[in-house]
């Protein structure tokens, strides 16, 4: 059976059979109800200070908001496509954080594919919603449930912007321990993607994720923003409501609208006896200032080491050692 998505999880709360009769997106909207309902309690035992400590009323903030722009049909839960992911990954960010879209108060729900894993101790990571935020005071986020009050926060605030993350945890057997892991990391300007990751990494004791998934996260996010990125939207055809046919079609289909990233990538590697240069990914940068960025397919070619004179069909003629595509 396939894994089921963090949206298909939550709606394993409503699985009640006084729900039976609603439809997924009727639940969904349910869930976030209660979500907000959940929110509205804290707010009023916690200061505002406190708020900005509480682990459970950031989780119920940042999954609101994404499920409040979520059903307004303004942020998507992406899947990121197995072989897509697995070169993703593999890519390089030594670019600018300010080539990173500045989206605050959009959030982005992240389905890792198979191929990219992330575990650290006892823990594993399989989603994570992410929304930018701007800093407060140079350290805290804007702690802020509505998105339109966020953005018009954004639009007059000079603050860095930070990556507010909330990733369910699984064990490390792929069981789903009920706790999400919440973090927020400021971006620092003028300095590159990597760097500014690495630098939170070594200033701050309480880092929850591994940095290979902050990365990993950046990557996915500048790329859904970039120059002709490949998204594909799925919308489930289903016209039932009925638990039994629901469950039977979530063994083999996902429930909920997505869009499928990097579907119609599939890499090509050379294994042969001059030795590969293998097909991969590169970032570049295009527009006006140079201050869009799109990612590129070089392609694999046959390089030869050592070989002397003799000749070989496949080594390409010179000057064609690298040609440069979209990914297709």
């Amino acid at each position: 059976m396939r894994k089921l998505t963090m949206l298909e999880r939550a709606l394993q709360v409503l699985d009640d059979k006084k729900y039976k009769h609603m439809s997924v997106r009727e639940k969904l909207q349910l869930f976030r109800e209660k979500q907000h309902e959940m929110f509205q309690v804290l707010s009023s035992q916690l200061s505002y200070e406190e708020l900005l400590g509480n682990h459970m009323a950031q989780e119920l903030s940042i999954f609101g908001l994404f499920l409040t722009e979520y059903l307004k049909g303004r942020s998507h839960v992406y899947h990121i496509a197995e072989n897509f992911g697995a070169h993703l990954n593999k890519t390089p960010i030594d670019i600018p954080t300010s080539l990173l879209p500045n989206k605050v108060g959009k959030p982005y729900l992240l389905e890792f594919p198979d191929s990219v894993k992330f575990k650290d101790g006892k823990n594993s990571w399989r989603h994570v919603i992410v929304s930018f935020g701007v800093s407060q005071d140079g350290t805290l986020p804007m702690f802020i449930e509505d998105p339109e009050e966020i953005r018009r926060i954004e639009e007059s605030s000079d603050k860095p912007r930070t990556l507010q993350i909330v990733a369910p945890d699984f064990d490390l057997e792929g069981r789903n321990t009920e706790i999400a892991s919440v973090m927020c990391m400021e971006l620092l300007p003028g300095e590159s993607i990597s760097a500014s990751i690495d630098h939170f990494i070594a200033n701050y004791d309480l880092v929850l994720f591994p940095r290979e998934m902050l990365h990993f996260i950046a990557k996915c996010l500048l790329y859904i923003e970039s120059g002709d990125p490949d998204l594909k939207m799925v919308r489930p055809d289903i016209k039932t409501t009925n638990p039994k046919k629901l469950r039977a079609y979530a063994k083999k289909e996902c429930l909920v609208d997505h869009m499928v990233v990097g579907y119609g990538f599939h890499g090509r590697e050379y294994r042969v006896a001059e030795g590969p240069r293998v097909g991969h990914f590169r970032w570049q940068r295009f527009g006006p200032g140079m201050q869009q960025v799109k990612l590129i397919w070089i392609n694999e070619t046959t390089v030869r080491y050592g070989l002397g004179k003799t000749k070989h069909a496949l080594h390409p003629p010179r000057g064609q050692d690298a040609q440069e595509s979209s990914p297709a």
